[in-house]
């Protein structure tokens, strides 16, 4: 694997790998999880194999449907030009490490059904009979619907075509019979989906409160967490951000776009008035998400393609300076995917949690466990050891044990994990401020390694073989990973 799997990554895979819905205290088991099924499934799959790289194969499939979908609504919406432009630009933003498109990810599996209820739904726009309409609306409605049950935010289908049939029915009226029979179709899509939620929910055993809590109330909850907290780490990434939106030519596009789309503003059309809901629901979610993590950035990139075909199909004198946008991505795409590489391969730093998972799996007997603190769960899965605490990111710990009483007791008990790696802070967030976790720490735990500047602590009444420290300072270990 050219790099190593991140932190969201390797959590879905141990999580996919211990998957268990209705058995444990969560909705897929014993570890809380709060994103819909539809993303877990996928990771369910890429599980089936043991070799990690499984989840980076399967989106190669995904983003190709993301850019085939967006190419062809852009060629149904303006001709072939568009789509080969349209093509152009969401394929240079979907392939961006600048953007995080280079993880498997919530934004990316959500995106899969965003475009291709767009596509679906403009192919029932233009169809010729009533029957032909409501079984492509009813296509467009089961996809739009399961973008939320990828990552819960994802609306844009909806609100794309929620504009697309309004404008179209208030401005013809002769055609507001067909535009109702595809809405219905799309209306009967949607319940189709939830449906299908619901018979896997009651197939499973899983609570529908447990769903609703783990899946919505919880974000509600983490984004109070978000907003009391301390801001400069996510004001730092919201800085980094903003610098990809405009590097990786996503913004510039979109900006573009806004601007020819001023200038023919009293002759804009239905697609245009649902393109532009598209881009404000896609930079809305960006802007509230509090995080500001690189991969919003990738909810643009269908909505950039669509903008970028139609304003170079359409003409005028924005035509020129698209172009040369969509150029600017394909490079700057590339160049991001090269520098990223050759950071990889030639920084065995870079792969620390693999190579810290992979000594505590080396040093590890049968019956051990391992807590790490906090989030980092790819190296859990590196380790391939069960844990006995079921936070396995920062968020949810902060969330559901904001008193870190539930660690400690665990801390305190017989059942504490074998391995404790520190990555960060133990009073990251300022949640030790007491010192009670450092001193129980200090007193069931002793240093077994110090790797890429990270500790690996052992508990203190157990005695184990360790492996040897691996350097971080060595480019062959890059190609045994």
């Amino acid at each position: 694997m050219a790099q190593p799997i991140r932190s969201d990554e390797g959590g879905y895979l141990y999580v996919a790998r211990n998957w268990a819905p209705g058995e444990g205290e969560f909705v897929y088991g014993d570890f809380h999880v709060d994103r819909p099924p539809v993303l877990m499934a996928f990771f369910g799959l890429a599980a089936l194999w043991e070799d990690d790289a499984a989840i980076r194969v399967i989106t190669i499939p995904v983003v190709v449907a993301i850019v085939l979908a967006t190419a062809h609504a852009a060629g149904l919406l303006a001709g072939p030009v568009a789509t080969r432009w349209a093509a152009v630009v969401t394929a240079a933003l979907m392939c961006s490490p600048a953007i995080s498109a280079d993880q498997a990810d919530s934004v990316m599996f959500a995106l899969l059904f965003v475009t291709g209820s767009i596509a679906a739904l403009l192919y029932g726009w233009w169809a010729g009979g009533l029957r032909a309409t409501v079984a492509w609306g009813l296509a467009a409605g089961v996809l739009a619907a399961a973008a939320p049950l990828a990552k819960q935010n994802f609306v844009d289908a909806v609100v794309f075509a929620g504009v697309l049939i309004a404008v179209s029915a208030l401005r013809h009226r002769s055609s507001r019979k067909r535009l109702g029979v595809l809405a219905a179709g799309f209306a009967g899509g949607t319940v189709v989906a939830a449906a299908a939620l619901a018979a896997w929910a009651l197939l499973e055993g899983v609570p529908a409160e447990a769903m609703w809590a783990d899946v919505m109330v919880f974000r509600v909850e983490a984004g109070q967490v978000l907003a009391a907290s301390h801001h400069s780490a996510p004001m730092e990434r919201a800085r980094l951000l903003v610098l990809a939106a405009v590097t990786s030519g996503a913004v510039p596009v979109v900006v573009t776009w806004s601007a020819w789309l001023l200038r023919r503003r009293r002759t804009l059309r239905a697609e245009h008035w649902a393109l532009f809901a598209l881009l404000g629901c896609s930079t809305t979610g960006i802007v509230l998400g509090g995080s500001y993590w690189l991969d919003y950035l990738q909810a643009l990139a269908p909505g950039a393609g669509l903008a970028a075909g139609l304003v170079i199909a359409g003409g005028g004198g924005g035509r020129r300076l698209m172009r040369g946008l969509a150029l600017w991505t394909a490079v700057a795409s590339l160049m991001a995917v090269a520098t990223t590489t050759i950071a990889y391969q030639t920084s065995p730093r870079l792969w620390y949690p693999q190579l810290i998972g992979g000594w505590v799996a080396d040093s590890a007997k049968k019956g051990d466990t391992m807590v790490v603190a906090y989030g980092n769960t790819q190296v859990m899965e590196a380790a391939d050891l069960p844990t006995p605490y079921p936070y396995l990111w920062s968020l949810p710990m902060r969330t559901l044990d904001p008193e870190q009483q539930r660690f400690e007791r665990l801390l305190e008990g017989p059942a504490r994990p074998t391995w404790f790696i520190v990555l960060n802070g133990v009073n990251s967030w300022d949640i030790d401020d007491d010192g009670r976790l450092r001193s129980l720490l200090e007193k069931h735990y002793e240093p077994a390694a110090t790797i890429c500047g990270y500790d690996v602590l052992v508990r203190a009444d157990v005695e184990r073989r360790l492996a040897a420290v691996p350097s971080c300072d060595s480019t062959r270990l890059v190609a045994r990973l």
